[in-house]
Parts: structure tokens; C-alpha cells; sequence
């Protein structure tokens, strides 16, 4: 194995922001031992609960409604790895509660894997500020931009 592999393969994953738990079926195609997805849109959850089922994976794969996501109901160590997968930039402000929240469940020698959007190949920051051009900037420009065109107040920084 090598790459991202080794952080699936086998492994306990909490897919932290599951969504319709999409990310959550490419980890078990990809080799997951099992995957736990928290999400706190109910209907995602429905929608991702009938998309496990319809595949066949709800032995493998679980996803529960969790309110607050800074909140977990697991113990101390559970997972192996914990993935957010373009989820951080829907969490506002400060999100420290939530990031030690997934290091909370993770063992000891295990990994967090964070893939942040918004995406290079889309010129429309989507996600935060809606301006054009925001994720080709470097970000103390970007962020003086979104400033100066009243998209970011510089409180909530």
C-alpha cells in the first residue's frame, strides 16, 4: 500500500460532516474496514441512510443525525482515522470545539484527514464570501478583499 491508502484500508473511519454519506461510500469502495458518518442536516441523514441501504452497506457503514458536531458520541479513541471532507468551511467561527472534537476520537497514532474546499478550479468562492477570484488569491489578500467588499467582517476573523 502507499498513499492515501494506508489511511483506509482496514480501518475505522468517522466520516465527520457526512452529508448523504457519499464520502462515506468511496471509503468502503476504496477498502474501509467500517465507516461512521455524523451529519447535522436530518434530511442529508435520511437521504444517506436510503443510499447505504440501497448498496447493500449498512453492515459496514452507519449515519446518525448529530446536532452539534462538537459534541461526539464516542469514546476517547474510537476511530482509526477521521475524515472532513469539505466540511470545515460550513462550520463557523471559531471551529476549535469541533477540530478537537474529531482529535478526541481518534487513537493514539491515528490521522485527521481534512480536505478544505473551496475549490482552485472555480473561480466563485461559493463557500463564504460568493466574489470572484477568492480561491486563487493568497489568503491575506483574499481576506482583505472580502473586507474591503463587505462579504467578511474582520470580528468574525
Amino acid at each position: 500500500m502507499s498513499g492515501i491508502s494506508d489511511y483506509i484500508v482496514g480501518n475505522k473511519i468517522l466520516d465527520f460532516g457526512a452529508s448523504y454519506a457519499l464520502t462515506t461510500c468511496v471509503l468502503l469502495e476504496c477498502g474501509a474496514g467500517e465507516v461512521y458518518g455524523v451529519e447535522p442536516d436530518k434530511e442529508r441523514v435520511a437521504r444517506g441512510s436510503l443510499i447505504l441501504e440501497e448498496l447493500n452497506l449498512e453492515s459496514v457503514a452507519n449515519i446518525q443525525h448529530i446536532e452539534n458536531t462538537s459534541s461526539l458520541p464516542f469514546v476517547n479513541g474510537y476511530f482509526d482515522v477521521v475524515i472532513a471532507n469539505a466540511v470545515l468551511e460550513h462550520i463557523p467561527q471559531p471551529r476549535t470545539a469541533y477540530i478537537r472534537e474529531m482529535w478526541r476520537v481518534i487513537k493514539t497514532g491515528g490521522s485527521l484527514i481534512i480536505n478544505e474546499t473551496p475549490n482552485k478550479y472555480f473561480p466563485i468562492d461559493k463557500h463564504t464570501t460568493g466574489l470572484w477570484f477568492v480561491p486563487w488569491l493568497p489568503s491575506s489578500i483574499a481576506r482583505r478583499y472580502a473586507l474591503l467588499m463587505k462579504r467578511f467582517q474582520e470580528e468574525d476573523d
